[in-house]
């Protein structure tokens, strides 16, 4: 199973986290698909996102040397293997939620990490490496300890970054702050 952690934030929010991942881990943003429309599938720099990049996926090469991929076409290009030590990111911008109709899972960004994979030929579950699994965890415990506090509704806990909080606020989402100790 799995590994996830659910937070909300905003466009500043997210370059402090991409900047936190670039100078502490030397980490990659990955495209999730790349094609022709791409010249080539790693974000170089933040200008490089568009609105509509949804899912993205973030790369230590130290710790991997080499980034998976599948071919699939020329229209649609390669895709990350599943079993590449990547951690999956989706995000979410803030300003285009409804939040009438969502739920705070449902418009936040996500972190997710598989610690397992399955073999090419499909015979047996892989373990990805203790490195790779550490980094997921330390990235995790980053956005948990930045936050300022969190949504709990339903089973999932959604973290909420600095900057995201005036948003949420001013749209009645409640937020549990954190109490320092």
């Amino acid at each position: 199973m799995g590994r996830q952690v659910y937070f909300s934030m905003s466009a500043q929010d997210e370059s402090c986290f991409f900047q936190y991942l670039k100078n502490r881990w030397n980490a990659r943003i990955v495209l999730k698909e790349y094609n022709s429309c791409h010249p080539n599938d790693f974000i170089e720099s933040e200008s490089d996102l568009s609105e509509h990049q949804y899912k993205l996926y973030i790369w230590n090469p130290s710790i991997t040397s080499g980034l998976k991929k599948w071919y699939i076409s020329e229209k649609i290009g390669s895709i990350v293997d599943p079993g590449s030590e990547v951690i999956e990111y989706s995000r979410r911008l803030l300003s285009r939620c409804d939040f009438r109709s969502c739920f705070p899972g449902e418009m936040a960004n996500r972190i997710y990490m598989n610690p397992y994979y399955l073999s090419s030929d499909k015979e047996s579950l892989l373990k990805k490496s203790e490195k790779f699994i550490k980094w997921y965890e330390s990235v995790a415990r980053w956005i948990k300890n930045r936050s300022i506090g969190k949504i709990d509704q339903r089973a999932t806990a959604v973290y909420v970054m600095p900057d995201a909080k005036d948003f949420l606020l001013e749209h009645g989402v409640h937020i549990n702050f954190k109490t320092k100790k």
